[in-house]
């Protein structure tokens, strides 16, 4: 995938290889009180048989970063209610979750990982961009803001929005 810049240069976006101890270190920290999804395979089994499965499911994912497909099976859900508070007869004191299977969250992590570092490691998201990065929130966006502001009063400048 090529991401165009503002200066007309163009940076080509390409999945590296997943490595086998990160697929590792992912089953080895799965909750085994997490519901199961629709494929039947507990968070439990997948934890205790993580050793002997973490190098074919490496190259399972890494096949499928290659070809840039997601399997059918790792995009359906088991969609329950959770009751949030108030009277349980009401639905609108009710919200959905649903429950993916655990394989497909490993994936997603990766991929995931490689996006958010990708426009962090070739400089293309401005510092003062807040949203959707680590360690950064609208806190953050909003202390940059007030201190902008504090800054200019003292210098006597005017502060605008646009």
């Amino acid at each position: 995938m090529n991401v165009p810049l503002a200066n007309n240069t163009q940076l080509e976006f390409k999945f590296s290889p997943m490595k086998e101890s990160f697929v590792l270190s992912k089953l080895q920290t799965l909750n085994p009180r997490k519901g199961i999804g629709v494929n039947e395979i507990s968070n439990r089994m997948l934890k205790a048989a993580s050793p002997v499965i973490a190098r074919p499911l490496t190259k399972t994912f890494n096949q499928l970063l290659e070809t840039g497909t997601f399997p059918s099976g790792f995009k359906i859900g088991q969609i329950t209610a959770l009751h949030k508070s108030g009277d349980r007869p009401h639905p609108s004191n009710y919200r959905p979750i649903s429950v993916l299977t655990a394989l497909s969250k490993i994936l997603e992590k990766a991929v995931r990982d490689q996006l958010y570092t990708f426009p962090n490691s070739n400089k293309i998201i401005s510092d003062s961009q807040s949203g959707f990065r680590p360690k950064h929130s609208t806190i953050t966006a909003l202390t940059r803001f007030t201190h902008q502001i504090y800054r200019n009063i003292g210098n006597r400048k005017a502060t605008t929005v646009p």
